[in-house]
């Protein structure tokens, strides 16, 4: 990962600089499987709140790639959940429901819920779990 990208992710100047950082992070552990970030990124990764959606969604897929793992973390489905409602940034919606596949969304809104109401997880994970839970109505999910 190159040190520009890096900077842009841990101190942009604008706000839409720290968005491509996390796009090309995104990417690039995309395009390289045994790719690895310094730990002060990783870290970054674990534990920035936004608001945006788009940074938080591409947090959750870089975070994804990162582990490399077949069952994407609670954390992680969090921070995508909401992508999967979004009508812009279709890759981003693609990416979502590919982590998401053979998971129902129903029983993933079950989960974050459950969350919200433990110890499980982290801080941050519980945040972007209430904002689902506080913006999805059950009853639309599919």
């Amino acid at each position: 990962m190159k040190e520009t990208v890096i900077d842009a992710l841990l101190h942009p100047k604008e706000s839409f600089e720290r968005t491509e950082a996390l796009r090309e992070c995104a990417a690039d552990l995309g395009e390289n499987p045994s790719g690895t970030l310094p730990a002060v990124a990783v870290e970054f990764l674990n534990s920035y709140q936004t608001e945006d959606q788009v940074q938080a969604a591409l947090i959750g897929i870089a975070l994804h790639r990162l582990a490399r793992s077949r069952t994407p973390q609670i954390g992680v489905l969090a921070r995508l959940f909401p992508a999967l409602f979004m009508d812009w940034e279709p890759h981003i919606r693609k990416e979502a429901e590919a982590i998401f596949a053979g998971l129902s969304t129903k029983d993933v809104f079950g989960q974050l819920t459950e969350m919200v109401g433990m110890e499980e997880g982290t801080e941050v994970d519980r945040y972007y779990a209430f904002n689902v839970i506080s913006t999805v109505d059950y009853d639309d999910l599919t």
